[in-house]
């Protein structure tokens, strides 16, 4: 049986996942991982362009999978714990995918697409949880651009700092600083 593009294209992904999530898929070739997820070099190349994009295909899919979780993780937490929690979230994913240093030329069309797309499902959950919390009294209305693009400069900064700085900062570390970054961005009571 014969499968469309798009079949083929989540097939592929799907055998790619779990050498993405353990680490592995950087080690491979095109040709081993053709081998051991039973299909072509020629199918792969009519699906993906490179390994580099079906890397950046399964790390939008990861992150959507992530932000899914994070409803549940989050649901019911105050505002300051949930947006830190977030964060922490997203420099775990960014660290892992930074180590395997899969994505080598972030200036092609596609990889800054793949970007952007993992850039809007990001900012789509913080004003998702920024707008629940202006709905119940704890965030003001106003506030909640300047708000969501002052997160990711803390994001930016702390993912930059802690990526230079690696063998100083210690995980609780980054997270105090999180915290009282965050904590500068709330109002200091709830919103009337």
């Amino acid at each position: 049986m014969q499968m469309n593009r798009d079949s083929q294209r989540q097939f592929i992904a799907a055998k790619a996942m779990d050498d993405v999530k353990n680490g592995t898929f950087e080690n491979l070739s095109i040709r081993q991982f053709c081998a051991e997820a039973g299909i072509t070099t020629g199918a792969f190349y009519r699906c993906f362009p490179s390994k580099e994009a079906l890397f950046r295909h399964c790390y939008a899919i990861l992150l959507e999978e992530t932000i899914g979780a994070a409803d549940v993780l989050l649901h019911g937490l105050p505002l300051e714990e949930q947006l830190v929690r977030f964060v922490l979230l997203l420099l775990q994913l960014s660290a892992k995918t930074g180590e395997r240093r899969v994505i080598s030329n972030t200036d092609l069309p596609e990889t800054k697409a793949a970007f952007r797309k993992c850039h809007e499902l990001i900012a789509a959950k913080l004003l998702d949880i920024l707008r629940d919390a202006a709905q119940e009294g704890r965030f003001p209305p106003d506030d909640i651009l300047t708000a969501l693009d002052a997160f990711f400069i803390i994001f930016r900064g702390i993912y930059f700092t802690s990526g230079t700085f690696n063998t100083v900062w210690a995980p609780a570390y980054e997270e105090a600083v999180l915290r009282r970054l965050i904590r500068g961005l709330l109002p200091p009571q709830p919103v009337s």
